[in-house]
């Protein structure tokens, strides 16, 4: 039953909802835009929520424990836009 609740908790989960929302949206035909100015506080928000759960689950586990793993995430990140420029652009 555990399984069922969790998949339950998922789907009315709010990211999913908005999906969900704009999917019928589009099947509609609406012309659902949202303004730049709520788009940028939006985004704003977003960062701002992330950069705060990641700064409480930091200060519970100590910086020493997500510092290499987190190097090696900028790491891959920096080692794949280089891959991907010199796919596209031919550069080897």
């Amino acid at each position: 039953m555990l399984s069922l609740e969790l998949v339950w908790q998922n789907i009315i989960s709010p990211p999913i909802l908005f999906f969900a929302l704009g999917v019928l949206a589009a099947l509609l035909g609406s012309d659902l835009k949202i303004p730049d100015a709520a788009g940028a506080t939006i985004a704003v928000f977003v960062l701002t929520s992330i950069g705060l759960r990641a700064g409480v689950a930091v200060s519970k586990v100590g910086i020493s424990e997500v510092i290499l793993p987190a190097l090696l995430a900028v790491l891959t990140g920096i080692l794949l836009a280089v891959m991907v420029y010199s796919i596209f652009t031919g550069v080897t």
